[in-house]
């Protein structure tokens, strides 16, 4: 007779334990979806100010560039930017500049890269010759920042890049040929 009823109080002991086990689970999984639907809320807040962020300096009426620090490849290029040099960002994203500029301005942009890098604050630099496939030659006035990761080492290079061509030509009292085309002075 102690057999039946030991059996019997493990079994309902047994049923206790399963029973607290499940309602733990069943609290627990209901924590987790509530985590889980406040991450999917912060996620899409992230997502959404990033997406705000990249219309924005998308957008600007400047040209700015980021290049990786290591290989100085380009990772973002904005509209202002295409326009300039007339090469669009899918074409100059993951690629350098000795991909697009003769050697020689390949050369002296990395070695500016590289100086921004180094220098604490960036490098500015105030006219700078650009070779553009549709608009020619044109002056710009550069300025390059260091972006660094979390450890303090340079990351990103920032670049912002001003096409200073019409200020100088204005100032140095320039005026298009064609306008005197016919005329004598």
């Amino acid at each position: 007779t102690a057999g039946p009823l030991l059996w019997w109080q493990f079994r309902r002991q047994h049923r206790r334990e399963v029973a607290q086990r499940d309602a733990l689970l069943e609290a627990r999984t209901v924590e987790l979806g509530q985590l889980n639907a406040k991450l999917k809320t912060k996620v899409g807040e992230r997502e959404r100010a990033q997406a705000f962020f990249n219309s924005i300096v998308a957008n600007l009426p400047i040209p700015v560039f980021i290049k990786d620090a290591k290989d100085l490849r380009f990772v973002l290029w904005n509209k202002a930017g295409e326009q300039l040099t007339g090469i669009p960002a899918a074409e100059m994203i993951g690629k350098n500049d000795y991909d697009f500029f003769p050697p020689a301005e390949a050369d002296r942009n990395v070695a500016k890269d590289r100086a921004a890098l180094a220098k604490p604050g960036g490098l500015e630099i105030p006219e700078e010759i650009l070779q553009t496939r549709h608009h020619g030659a044109r002056t710009v006035h550069v300025w390059k920042v260091s972006i660094p990761d979390a450890s303090g080492q340079p990351a990103f290079l920032l670049g912002i890049c001003e096409d200073i061509t019409a200020r100088q030509q204005a100032a140095a009292g320039f005026k298009p040929a064609a306008l005197f085309k016919g005329r004598r002075e």
